[in-house]
C-alpha cells in the first residue's frame, strides 16, 4: 500500500492547517519548497500511513496532529 502525505501549514504551537495531499514523499518536500517560495511558513509533512511527521521543524514533531476529516 502506498502511503500518501499531507502537507499542513504551522498556525501555531499546536494547531495545523491541511493544505494538500501527495502520492509519495519527496514531492510532498517538492511541494513545500515550492510554498515557501510563494508564502514562507512553518510547513510538515504528515505520513497517513504511520500516522507521524515526518518531515518539518524539529519543534513541531513532538505536537500531535490529526488527518484532516473529508
Amino acid at each position: 500500500m502506498k502511503s500518501i502525505f499531507d502537507i499542513l501549514e504551522k498556525i501555531d504551537e499546536v494547531n495545523f492547517r491541511w493544505l494538500e495531499a501527495t502520492q509519495d514523499l519527496q514531492s510532498a518536500k517538492s511541494r513545500i519548497e515550492q510554498r515557501q517560495a510563494l508564502s514562507p511558513s512553518e510547513y510538515v509533512i504528515f505520513d497517513r500511513s504511520t500516522q507521524q511527521l515526518v518531515a518539518g521543524p524539529k519543534s513541531t514533531l513532538c505536537c500531535a496532529v490529526l488527518p484532516p476529516k473529508y
